[in-house]
């Protein structure tokens, strides 16, 4: 038992790992020297994403970079980064796996289209008391009940076998997060605790 949840532990920190932009420091391993990277990062460029997405004329301004450097450092961050064009097929693939969760109301459902998109940043803002928290935390419940169903289905494989768990990101600038209206929101959905 002990053993099964270290496996779980070690791939959750695996998944985590592919999420968000890519050190620069990680170029070291594909053979770019750690000299290179200095000189990047004293240029401004502290990810893998900035560099692959900077022209290689912009990398020769950099002192230090030769022209057969900068190819080096270009092609090497090109194999971490995607970077390829998307076909209107895979493109439409992706948008059918996308979730639309209901608000909990019919109205602003109406008017997002179905609900809120999974997978995607929605910023909202407007007067205070309006409501913008308690959906946030109405959300944040209702998301991970929706894959809690999922995963109760037998045809649905289980979260620890395909790898998926229900995330939420909370960015909120004002108030902390508050769990007690999580606790008070889970029962009106169906869910204990």
């Amino acid at each position: 038992m002990a053993m099964r949840s270290e496996v779980r532990l070690e791939e959750e920190v695996e998944v985590e790992e592919n999420f968000g932009p890519q050190p620069i420091s990680r170029l070291e391993q594909s053979g770019v020297s750690s000299s290179d990277l200095k000189k990047l990062e004293e240029a401004g460029f502290h990810t893998i994403e900035a560099v692959a997405y900077t022209p290689k004329k912009e990398l020769l301004h950099i002192k230090g970079i030769s022209e057969a450097k900068a190819d080096k450092i270009l092609a090497e961050a090109a194999k971490l980064v995607p970077m390829g064009f998307t076909t209107a097929t895979e493109f439409h693939q992706r948008r059918a796996e996308i979730i639309q969760i209901s608000t909990g109301s019919k109205e602003l459902d109406k008017l997002l289209m179905g609900g809120m998109e999974t997978g995607s940043i929605t910023e909202m803002f407007g007067e205070f008391r309006t409501g913008k928290t308690q959906l946030c935390h109405t959300l944040a419940v209702t998301c991970q009940v929706i894959h809690w169903y999922q995963s109760q289905s037998p045809l649905v494989p289980e979260p620890e076998s395909t790898g998926t768990r229900a995330r939420v990101h909370w960015y909120q600038s004002k108030s902390p997060l508050v769990p007690v209206l999580e606790s008070t929101i889970s029962p009106v959905v169906g869910v204990s605790g």
